[in-house]
Order: structure tokens, then sequence, then C-alpha cells
């Protein structure tokens, strides 16, 4: 049933904009107001949103209005704190 329900927003997404390749991590928004606090590419979540996370980029879905919410880049790259010297 999971993957059908991935298949489904992956499919709905697509019709609305071209995707990146690859298959996303795909999340549910559940705590929309502490995730605008953290982070602003959420300001305009909802909670039951759906999240799409490619490995360039991640798409906010709203599926109750088919409409893409926002789009931003992934940056994947680590911060390494500096060891102190001894």
């Amino acid at each position: 049933m999971l993957e059908k329900q991935t298949k489904d927003i992956i499919n709905a997404v697509g019709k609305l904009i071209e995707l990146p390749d690859g298959v996303p991590q795909i999340a549910t928004v559940s705590d929309a107001e502490t995730l605008k606090k953290s982070q602003p590419f959420f300001s305009k979540a909802r909670n039951d949103d759906q999240l799409l996370i490619f490995q360039t980029e991640a798409i906010l879905y709203r599926p109750s209005e088919n409409k893409i919410i926002n789009i931003g880049p992934i940056n994947r790259e680590q911060t390494v704190e500096p060891k102190p010297e001894p």
C-alpha cells in the first residue's frame, strides 16, 4: 500500500512539474508550526503536505489542493567542526 501511495504522489507531482531524476524520499508534514520556526522553506507548509526529497532538490506538495507549495535546493554538504589542537 505504501508503494502505491508513493507512486501516486510522484505521478501527481510529475503532472505539475518536471521531476529530477531518481526516486525521492517522501515524508508527510505532521508539525508544520515547528517546521516554520526552524526553516524558511516550510513557511507556507500545512500539516499533511508531502515533502519529496530528491538528490538535488526538495518539493513541498499539497495533495488536498493538487498544488506545489515550494521547491528548494538540497545542500548535502556536511560541516565538519575542526578538532581543537592539544
